[in-house]
């Protein structure tokens, strides 16, 4: 059944809110502010001293990995609120431009110009979302995941970008809404995330003309009378530094001006925007519809190069310059001074009333983090006013840090560092991750297979976001950018940063094991990023006897996804759907006063990061014959690479922290001393002598591992 906009508002409610938009630029009334505090965990003295301190080197990927295998004592727990999500925005997906009374947008005009676009493709088509939204859902559902932040095609609910409402546009985001509640998925609505309709280009110049801030706010009355019952996260503006800089100053993103004064207009434009709608949906819906507005602004942290006075004062001017220039104004009430004391009267500014609607505009920020940069003061200052040397800032990169496809600098650290950066300077504003991901080269099935690096980067920012809870900043929630592959801007389809890669031949969508993984995180609310980082104590190697009397040791490897199983089918299907590692884990050690050993009890567990329906395994007996056949099945196929390890409990059985390598074990180590690995925590009660009962136990399982892994060789 088709839901009519009003949704529950007569007409003349709407006509009457639409008018009270247009005649009342300040028309706050008595608004509900909701100020839904995310509670994730006391604040402590020490968390606040933290939140003071100015930041630490920046650290490389492989530096980062290190402190926190090193430093961290305690398990990563995150919030029982935290939200895990993922997201996507509507010209990089839904396609279908000339169906459903969509109109068109600046996008397809400049896309289709033939010039701008690095594989000269369009978003005519992208992933065909539009047609297949019911299986990108269902998708979103195989991985666990709790909400999804979307944008809503402004012209396709508002062909013209005001006036009539194409109700087809309406049906479709109704749909869409629907489907995701359904299956238990939060929706998180974007309003406009840069595809602005055509006819207000050509009407107004889009965000160049102060008319379009009323404009804006129709369209997001219209949203929120027709989704609001459904939808309780809004984000108004996507990234506004992103459409004022690349959209007006260098000119790489629609409508591809070049200027030095657009930028500043566009982005005072946004933000009034931003308020405004905000001032609508707290006057008349928040209180009725029960929840909150938002925007997501665009911020890299900037390391200053040196200690020099200099330097620093460069990259506290870069963040300004960026995440400052479109959060001072909402938390703040204006401005930051040195953009004001830079550009002077390039610089647009707020009246009385615009200050009071703003800082009253936002129940939380969103950040979109994807990299950091090195700051310096330039060594000469230019003539040119473009926004990059109005500035005044010079950037360059740690020749520690590793790149992605786009380029970008890869420091999980920065994105600890900005969140203390924004708790300190805005006094611990409700926070949320709401875009953090990488592009990296997957475009075919086995590298899909494989995204470890992907992978990888997921773990490390989600363990900084972790670093940042504990550290007092309140973040209530990450969404992964993005679900699938799609239309990357000016790159066209050359780059991939989708936890799902898309064939756009055809359409078909694989869930890549770095969406295998983040899904299981997701579910296990990142109880598992202290395993697959070694952020967890029991993923330290203690130190045994010394290596050169019992001979070398070897470090386990460190792989991907790791499956606790029991049953060889279902091990089998899991390494097919990219398991590479799996822990063959059954039975715990008990101990009696005595010290002899009780009789071992069989353990349950999961196959962990596979496929969907990898549920509790059945527990069997160790099967030396079935496993040696499984493991040179397995080889014969292709998966020879697999590595497969054995799992001894401790005293209780309480852990899974035992890891030794059975593929390795007969090529590594002499028969003598082969018991030696060092990667066993023996024992819970510290006990490293190798007589102790759950050691001699261990030892026997590992030789028998031991001698399957040679079998299964030869």
């Amino acid at each position: 059944m088709s839901r009519e906009v009003s949704n529950g508002i007569s007409s003349t409610e709407h006509t009457k809110l639409l008018t009270i938009t247009a005649e009342n630029d300040s028309a706050t009334g008595s608004l509900y502010c909701l100020r839904k505090q995310l509670v994730v965990g006391a604040v402590t003295t020490a968390a606040v001293l933290l939140l003071c301190t100015s930041p630490s080197s920046p650290l490389s990927f492989l530096e980062w990995s290190q402190r926190n295998k090193i430093e961290s004592s305690k398990p990563v727990r995150f919030p029982e609120t935290f939200i895990w999500g993922v997201a996507t925005s509507s010209y990089q997906i839904e396609g279908a431009i000339d169906e459903g009374g969509r109109g068109k947008t600046i996008w397809d005009n400049f896309c289709h110009q033939g010039i701008h676009i690095s594989d000269n493709s369009t978003g005519d088509v992208a992933c065909d979302h539009y047609h297949r939204m019911k299986e990108d859902v269902a998708m979103m559902k195989q991985l666990n995941i709790e909400a999804y932040r979307f944008s809503i095609a402004w012209s396709r609910i508002l062909p013209n970008g005001t006036g009539g409402v194409n109700q087809a546009g309406v049906d479709f985001y109704n749909d869409l809404i629907d489907t995701l509640v359904g299956h238990g998925i939060e929706p998180w609505v974007t309003l406009y995330h840069w595809d602005l309709p055509e006819a207000l280009q050509v009407k107004y110049g889009g965000w160049l003309d102060p008319r379009i801030v009323d404009v804006f706010a129709e369209y997001a009355q219209v949203c929120f009378l027709a989704f609001g019952d459904r939808v309780k996260n809004w984000i108004t503006i996507n990234e506004a530094w992103t459409v004022s800089v690349n959209g007006f100053s260098t000119g790489i993103h629609a409508p591809g001006h070049l200027s030095s004064t657009e930028p500043y207009q566009v982005g005072h434009h946004l933000l009034l925007a931003h308020s405004k709608a905000a001032s609508i949906y707290k006057s008349f819906f928040q209180l009725r519809q029960k929840g909150r507005i938002g925007i997501a602004n665009c911020g890299d942290f900037r390391y200053p190069r040196t200690d020099r006075p200099e330097d620093r004062e460069a990259a506290e001017r870069a963040m300004l310059f960026q995440f400052g220039w479109f959060t001072d104004p909402l938390l703040l009430g204006d401005y930051p001074p040195i953009m004001r004391q830079l550009l002077g009267d390039r610089l647009p500014s707020f009246t009385e009333d615009n200050r009071a609607e703003l800082v009253n505009s936002t129940d939380f920020i969103g950040l979109n983090y994807y990299s950091s940069f090195l700051a310096s003061k330039p060594a000469f200052k230019t003539a040119d006013n473009s926004y990059w040397a109005d500035m005044y800032v010079d950037f360059s990169g740690d020749a520690k840090w590793t790149t992605n496809d786009m380029g970008w600098y890869v420091v999980p650290d920065g994105l600890r560092e900005m969140l203390l950066w924004i708790s300190k300077r805005y006094r611990n504003p409700l926070l949320f991750i709401t875009e953090n991901g990488t592009a990296e080269k997957d475009d075919n099935l086995e590298l899909v297979k494989q995204d470890e690096r992907r992978r990888v980067f997921f773990e490390s920012h989600l363990r900084a976001c972790y670093d940042a809870i504990v550290q007092g900043v309140s973040l209530g929630g990450y969404f992964a950018w993005s679900l699938m592959d799609n239309f990357e801007w000016q790159f066209g389809y050359t780059r991939r940063f989708g936890l799902c890669s898309v064939n756009f031949q055809t359409m078909e969508r694989t869930p890549k094991m770095s969406g295998q993984w983040y899904g299981a995180t997701a579910l296990a609310n990142g109880a598992n990023i202290d395993i697959e980082n070694g952020g967890n104590k029991n993923w330290q190697h203690r130190r045994l006897l010394p290596a050169s009397k019992y001979g070398r040791r070897v470090e386990i490897p460190k792989r991907v996804l790791i499956g606790y199983g029991s049953n060889m089918d279902m091990v089998k299907e899991a390494v097919y759907n990219g398991v590479n590692i799996v822990v063959w884990s059954f039975i715990s050690i008990i101990p009696n006063r005595g010290g002899a050993l009780q009789k071992a009890r069989a353990r349950n567990f999961n196959v962990v990061g596979s496929v969907s329906n990898a549920g509790a395994v059945l527990v069997t007996k160790l099967n030396l014959t079935a496993l040696t056949l499984l493991i040179e099945d397995l080889s014969q196929n292709g998966f020879g690479d697999v590595v497969h390890l054995a799992s001894i409990g401790g005293w209780n059985g309480g852990h899974l922290s035992p890891l030794v390598s059975a593929r390795e074990w007969w090529i590594t180590f002499s028969e003598a001393a082969g018991f030696i690995f060092d990667g066993i925590d023996w024992d819970l009660e510290g006990d490293d002598f190798l007589s102790s009962p759950s050691n001699v136990f261990a030892i026997d399982c590992l030789d028998k591992m031991g001698h399957i892994s040679q079998l299964a060789s030869e």
